[in-house]
């Protein structure tokens, strides 16, 4: 049972591939997730349609986080959208695990608590940083996490009384129900930070990696791949949906696309998110572009990447959070990120420029594949392992 508040974003698109990477090897999956006007429910996928009056606490717990968030996306408050009962009646504590992705605004902390008091396993993925910090996704350069989060630089004082509050519980909920819980780390980077927290220094944590199981799709978009000619453009591809984020490196993004103007580099930049506004496809954005850029200043381990892997689409990236361990140097680029960051890509591009080869993506995809079976079948044997216990 995999429990994810949105069926979109970082936590919600990895929660939907690897709920049909597990059915497509014959087990018993489901995702429940809340219902969206935009959202059409696949295989096995349960939409939970909210009360009016949840949708009013939502939307005030939503507000409010913009509000209270600065520099690293925060979520304080969780209002619960599905009853207890109704989770317990998708199966008993000796087949079903509960395996959380994403939980605020669709169950809360009470509702975890329940299900290990009556025997249930709980996995939870670390899709960010949340669960063992007071409530930021992403804590950049504070460490405090790694001490009950107290003192928050970027929250103030009445509030981080209720972030600590929260943490403090979920170390509490952690240590008393340890055998029953499990925690999946889709990145060394973010397992390392895992193993360092107040929260869940004393849970075993598990590195197992994202997965994408939707070859078929992938064989077909590579029949359509271009050869990159000398004096052709290159086309980079920004798959973030906000351009300016601080997060997705939206500074970094704006100098970059300053640099190539004022250096002449023959190159030019395509955003997935005006591919979208225009009602064409993210296909064509695919199918457009050379290579993937991801200016990300801090990140676990993003879906575009993957994508762009599936597709044998090779990748432009910063060296931060989970970022490296998904690249392959002998086709991909990294950015140091030490302030020569525009240096960087300047070299990097007059390198692909002056040598304009297509990668083959046959072997970008088939060593995305190799890794990927790898990663379903080890979380299969921890899943095992989990009902055994």
């Amino acid at each position: 049972m995999h429990l994810s508040t949105s069926h979109y974003g970082g936590a919600g698109i990895a929660a939907r591939r690897l709920h049909q990477a597990l059915l497509n090897k014959g087990l018993s999956s489901f995702l429940v997730t809340l219902e969206r006007k935009n959202y059409l429910p696949q295989d096995a996928e349960v939409a939970v349609r909210r009360a009016f009056t949840t949708k009013i606490l939502s939307f005030l717990n939503s507000t409010f986080s913009k509000i209270i968030s600065n520099e690293a996306y925060f979520t304080v408050f969780s209002v619960p959208a599905i009853k207890y009962n109704s989770l317990k009646e998708f199966g008993t504590p000796k087949n079903t695990i509960f395996h959380v992705h994403n939980w605020f605004n669709l169950i809360n902390l009470r509702i975890l608590r329940k299900l290990l008091k009556d025997g249930f396993r709980l996995a939870f993925t670390l899709h960010d940083q949340r669960l063992f910090t007071g409530g930021c996704h992403y804590s950049l350069e504070c460490n405090k996490y790694m001490a009950n989060c107290s003192s928050c630089p970027k929250l103030p004082f009445l509030i981080n009384k209720i972030t600590r509050w929260n943490l403090n519980n979920l170390k509490k909920l952690f240590r008393e129900h340890n055998e029953s819980i499990t925690i999946i780390a889709p990145s060394i980077w973010i397992e390392t930070l895992g193993r360092n927290s107040f929260a869940l220094k004393d849970i075993d944590i598990f590195h197992v990696s994202n997965t994408h199981s939707n070859f078929e799709k992938a064989d077909t978009f590579l029949s359509n791949r271009k050869e990159i000619n000398p004096g052709r453009r290159i086309v980079l591809g920004v798959a973030s949906t906000q351009k300016n984020s601080l997060i997705k490196g939206g500074r970094l993004l704006n100098e970059i696309t300053q640099t190539m103007k004022t250096k002449g580099i023959n190159a030019e930049i395509v955003f997935l998110v005006d591919i979208s506004t225009k009602g064409q496809s993210s296909e064509y954005f695919w199918n457009q572009i050379d290579y993937l850029l991801v200016t990300s200043v801090a990140d676990n381990s993003p879906n575009v990447i993957h994508e762009a892997k599936l597709l044998g689409i090779p990748v432009i990236a910063t060296n931060v959070g989970g970022i490296p361990e998904l690249l392959n140097l002998e086709y991909d680029y990294l950015i140091q990120v030490n302030g020569h960051e525009l240096d960087q890509f300047e070299i990097i591009m007059r390198k692909i420029i002056a040598n304009p080869v297509l990668i083959e993506p046959k072997l970008i995809m088939n060593n995305y594949k190799f890794r990927s079976e790898k990663s379903i079948n080890l979380l299969i044997r921890l899943y095992e392992s989990m009902l055994t216990k």
